[in-house]
C-alpha cells in the first residue's frame, strides 16, 4: 500500500512518552528494511520501540515467549562461544520457521528472489548476522538469489572470522595462510570427474574444489554438509545442526545435479536436477 492507505491502531500507550513506529513490509520476494516514522505524543521523552501485534511475529526477543522451539533454538545459539557471539544479533529479522510459526504467518513453502526459486528452511531459526544487513545493503544483495550452505559449529569462528566462504584450495587467514582442504568427515567427492550435468545437459568436467550450496536448505541438511552436534535445554536434550543463508549474485555461479547419490527427491520444491 501507498503511505496514504496505511492506518494503524495503537492502544495502551503512555501519552507522557514519544515513541517510534517501525515498519517492515512483506512481499513475495521477502522482507523490506525496517523503516522508521517519528512518532511524537505529547512531551518528548526517550524514545520507546513499539511493534504492532499482526500476527507475523518476527522480532526475536517476542519469539522466544511465544515458541518453545524457537526458545531451544535460540539457546543452543547463545551456548555458542564468545568470539561467535559478537556477530550474532538477537534483536532484529530473527525467525523461527517451526510448523506451527510457519502456518500462523501463512508463509508459503517457496518464494522467489531475483526470480529464482528457493525453499523456505522449515524446521530452522534464523539467527541473524550482525553486521549482515549492512553488508548485503551495501553490496545491494537484497535482490540477489538466496542459497543455504551446511557447516559445522567447529567451522563457524573460521567463517565467521574470515567474512566470507572459501572454496578448497584457497588460502585464508583464518588458517594462519595455509589453504582450506576437503572436509575429511562428510564422505564428499575428493577428485574431479567427467560427468553430464543433469541439470543443462552438457558434458562438464565436475571440480569438487568449490563452494557448495542450495536453494534447498534440506539439501544442506545432510550430513555431507551439516554436522550436527548435541545440546541441552530445559533437560531435553537436542541434535542441532548449523547453516548459512546466503545470498548469490546472478550470473556468479553454476548450477547441477546433487552429489550425495539420493535415490529419492530431497526437497519436494526443488528438483535433485538443480540441489
Amino acid at each position: 500500500r501507498s503511505a496514504s492507505d496505511l492506518a494503524c491502531k495503537v492502544i495502551g500507550l503512555d501519552t507522557s512518552l514519544q515513541y517510534q513506529v517501525v515498519l517492515e513490509g512483506r512481499s513475495a520476494g521477502g522482507w523490506s528494511s525496517p523503516s522508521e516514522i517519528g512518532l511524537s505524543i505529547s512531551t518528548p521523552q526517550p524514545l520507546k520501540r513499539a511493534m504492532s501485534d499482526l500476527g507475523d511475529d518476527r522480532d526475536g526477543k517476542r519469539q522466544k515467549t511465544q515458541c518453545r522451539y524457537y526458545e531451544a533454538c535460540a539457546d543452543f545459539a547463545r551456548s555458542l562461544p564468545a568470539h561467535v557471539q559478537d556477530f550474532l544479533n538477537y534483536d532484529e529479522h530473527c525467525m523461527c520457521y517451526c510448523s506451527t510459526c510457519h502456518d500462523n504467518r501463512g508463509d508459503r513453502p517457496t518464494y522467489q528472489r531475483g526470480g529464482k526459486c528457493y525453499a523456505m528452511p522449515l524446521g530452522w531459526a534464523r539467527i541473524c548476522l550482525r553486521y549482515g544487513g549492512a553488508q548485503a545493503k551495501l553490496l545491494g544483495a537484497f535482490s540477489w538469489h538466496v542459497a543455504f550452505h551446511g557447516t559445522s559449529v567447529s567451522a563457524l569462528p573460521l567463517i565467521l572470522g574470515t567474512g566470507r566462504l572459501v572454496k578448497p584450495g584457497e588460502a585464508t587467514s583464518a588458517l594462519g595462510g595455509e589453504a582450506i582442504s576437503i572436509r575429511g568427515d562428510t564422505g564428499r567427492i575428493k577428485a574431479p570427474f567427467t560427468r553430464k550435468n543433469r541439470h543443462t545437459g552438457k558434458q562438464e568436467l565436475f571440480d569438487p574444489c568449490q563452494i557448495f550450496c542450495s536453494p534447498s536448505i534440506r539439501y544442506c541438511d545432510l550430513p555431507n554438509y551439516a554436522k550436527h552436534t548435541h545440546f541441552t535445554s530445559n533437560k531435553t536434550e537436542y541434535k542441532a545442526k548449523v547453516a548459512f543463508q546466503l545470498r548469490l549474485r546472478p550470473g556468479t555461479y553454476s548450477v547441477g545435479q546433487e552429489t550425495v547419490k539420493a535415490k529419492a527427491q530431497i526437497d519436494p520444491h526443488i528438483s535433485n536436477r538443480k540441489s
